[in-house]
């Protein structure tokens, strides 16, 4: 059963003792002094033979009141589900003043699962001493518009902001939106790769200041996606077959098969393959430059001074690499974050050395991908204002 016990005046102490969910006449007379001004908001329940046992969500929306005046806390108490973090119960008292020491299962509506994502968002944000913005979605039309009501929502903003991102990746011309709209309002930026960041995706985390990522993250090559037939298609396996063929055809090796194959290729459409392939090209190397290279004054061996010509260099070659179809043969093979380092010298963070800020990504990542796959969402944008 549910026990809460309250620090200073009033106890909740006795909830534990209940063997149902406790009516708001009960809540108030457990309240000891305190008037709960609003009840349970919801309950799922479940029999397990002839025992009653409320095993979800129970979460009481509360204002707790004195004698002398309004008690200063949380507007919610959320009673944490017993697989959760200790460090959930932890980030509660501490705001609050409220010590949460036994627990229900996660709540299972859409407010209270808001409060608990923002519980676990905010984790972060006080960790890195950052304002957090999640994008778990596809790269396509109308994200760059969530992302900015999203980021615009904020009343107050720190000078820095961490993406918490997860894409198949997509449109690239999305990316150069979205980046507009978080360099706006930030003046630094920074991306946590809890998965993947694949295609458009590996573009945008390039954007950042800095990026962090652990043993299992993953980015991948820059091949960019455009809509055909109502789905994404990689433009540079359109273009690899294209030039093989036109190879084939100036050998004088073309199959009757294969020139039937090219004479059905669209001119126009591998134009804007190719020109998609060069936009992501031009917009890597470009932040590269600006962003991420922006505190690389000397070289590490030779303690040589970096010159805007010698980053714009580096930020080229790191460019095609990742643009090197076949280097990784695959639109879908995931570059982890030892090959970054070692093979394209590529400065990346382990946030998975830091045991703390570890167990709160994946705390709160898993908990959104479960909300994601219970609703059967594709896409989700969060920030503590924006759900």
């Amino acid at each position: 059963m549910p026990r809460v016990e309250a620090c200073g005046e009033g106890s909740l102490e006795s909830l534990g003792r209940l063997q149902s969910v406790p009516s708001r006449g009960q809540l108030k007379a457990i309240g000891r002094g305190l008037e709960v001004l609003e009840s349970v908001a919801c309950v799922s329940r479940r029999y397990t033979g002839s025992d009653f046992k409320p095993v979800a969500a129970l979460e009481v929306v509360k204002c707790w009141r004195r004698e002398d005046g309004v008690h200063p806390s949380l507007s919610r108490v959320a009673l944490h589900p017993s697989s959760r973090k200790p460090q959930d119960r932890r980030n509660f008292e501490g705001a609050s003043g409220i010590k949460v020491s036994a627990v229900t299962a996660p709540p299972t509506t859409q407010d209270s699962t808001r409060e608990w994502a923002n519980v676990r968002l905010k984790a972060i944000e006080d960790l890195l001493d950052a304002d957090c913005l999640t994008i778990i979605s596809p790269i396509q039309l109308g994200l760059e518009h969530r992302v900015k009501v999203a980021i615009e929502a904020r009343e107050e903003r720190r000078k820095t902001l961490v993406v918490i991102l997860d894409t198949p990746g997509g449109v690239v011309e999305i990316v150069e939106r979205i980046v507009r709209v978080l360099r706006q309002h930030y003046v630094e930026v920074k991306f946590i790769i809890p998965d993947r960041a694949m295609s458009a995706g590996t573009v945008l985390a390039m954007s950042g200041d800095e990026i962090l990522m652990d043993y299992h993250s993953c980015l991948g090559p820059i091949d960019p996606q455009l809509e055909k037939d109502g789905r994404l298609v990689p433009a540079l396996s359109y273009l690899s077959q294209f030039e093989s063929l036109i190879a084939k055809s100036q050998s004088g090796m073309l199959s009757t098969a294969e020139v039937v194959l090219l004479q059905k290729l669209d001119l126009a459409e591998l134009h804007q393959f190719q020109l998609a392939r060069d936009l992501s090209i031009s917009l890597l190397k470009t932040w590269l430059t600006s962003y991420k290279f922006k505190d690389w004054v000397t070289t590490e061996t030779r303690e040589v001074e970096v010159t805007l010509e010698m980053k714009q260099e580096r930020a080229s070659w790191i460019a095609h690499q990742l643009n090197d179809h076949e280097r990784w043969l695959t639109h879908g093979r995931g570059i982890d974050m030892r090959t970054l380092q070692q093979e394209l010298n590529l400065k990346i963070e382990d946030f998975g050395v830091r045991d703390e800020l570890k167990k709160a990504v994946w705390d709160y990542f898993w908990f959104l991908r479960d909300h994601m796959g219970q609703n059967s969402l594709a896409s989700f944008v969060h920030t503590p204002n924006f759900f």
